[in-house]
């Protein structure tokens, strides 16, 4: 076989191989750009009037929005809203109707990531200290029997963590919402569940 016929297979080869990858991936974004709009209808009064606009799927494919507009009760639009999503078992969740458009790029994704991961160590954390300090069981630590005012520091405690974290993002307020996570979480090592 000639090497310029040779070269031009593998070359036509190459190019319907390119194609073929391209098509996949539109058919891939048109069925996840309808998964998406699926679960937004899902939670519509009228899922057949909805308008959709401006699909933003993450890169690592956890968090989808998309802008979209449906009429209300009295039978007219109301007006474009940012729908917020998370992928979970195969299938998209509606996190947010009524969600933000900051909320819609792969900085933001890393960022509220890096959030629920901290958040979630936060209270558990705070979960253990209280335990450990007023020497609770295992059963006096769910939720319904734990004390109330030590189920809310904890919640403070856990937001506090998630406010550095975004200023860290921001690299504003990070003094001030350290000092007060400091606070927190020493009253919480100690038992402290009173109100600061």
């Amino acid at each position: 076989m000639d090497d310029t016929l040779h070269i031009d297979c593998i070359w036509g080869n190459m190019n319907k191989i390119a194609i073929f990858v391209l098509f996949s991936l539109a058919l891939y974004g048109c069925n996840e750009e309808s998964k998406v709009q699926d679960a937004v209808r899902n939670n519509l009064k009228d899922p057949d009037s909805a308008k959709f606009e401006r699909l933003f799927v993450s890169k690592d494919g956890t968090r989808a929005c998309v802008n979209w507009n449906a009429k209300n009760g009295f039978g007219g639009y109301g007006g474009w809203s940012t729908a917020e999503l998370m992928h979970d078992a195969d299938a998209w969740t509606v996190v947010k109707m009524e969600g933000h458009d900051f909320n819609c790029n792969d900085e933001a994704v890393a960022i509220n990531g890096r959030v629920e991961i901290a958040k979630k160590e936060a209270l558990k954390n705070a979960f253990d200290w209280i335990q450990k300090s007023r020497k609770l069981s295992d059963a006096e630590m769910r939720l319904t029997y734990m004390p109330k005012d030590c189920r809310m520091k904890a919640f403070a405690y856990a937001i506090k963590v998630e406010s550095i974290v975004r200023a860290q993002q921001m690299s504003s307020g990070i003094e001030e919402a350290t000092a007060e996570e400091a606070k927190l979480r020493s009253e919480l090592q100690e038992g402290n569940c009173s109100r600061s």
